[in-house]
């Protein structure tokens, strides 16, 4: 991941995975990051972040918030394919 203050200069950040992040998207003031392997990301800043159990190795293929609620749809939707973080400190599984 890279954060950047004028989109001219671009600094890399721990991303906290080893594991290639396909979608990034930003809502109530967390960003959420996913990708290959299930890795889910939090950052309330967008520089620091911490990863998070979604307790499946499916790749993520995106994410999207809205109404509160933030999901991650996966290739494989019948094997915990879909992720909620209602807030930063409170997650979990939908089936």
């Amino acid at each position: 991941m890279m954060t950047s203050t004028n989109g001219v200069i671009w600094d890399g950040l721990d991303s906290e995975t080893n594991f290639e992040l396909s979608s990034l998207v930003v809502g109530n003031g967390i960003f959420v990051a996913v990708g290959g392997y299930g890795p889910i990301l939090t950052s309330t800043n967008g520089v620091h972040s911490t990863a998070r159990q979604s307790g499946t190795r499916n790749p993520f293929l995106g994410a999207a918030y809205g109404n509160g609620i933030f999901v991650a749809v996966s290739i494989d939707l019948a094997a915990n394919g879909c992720w909620m973080i209602p807030s930063a400190s409170n997650s979990r599984l939908l089936l």
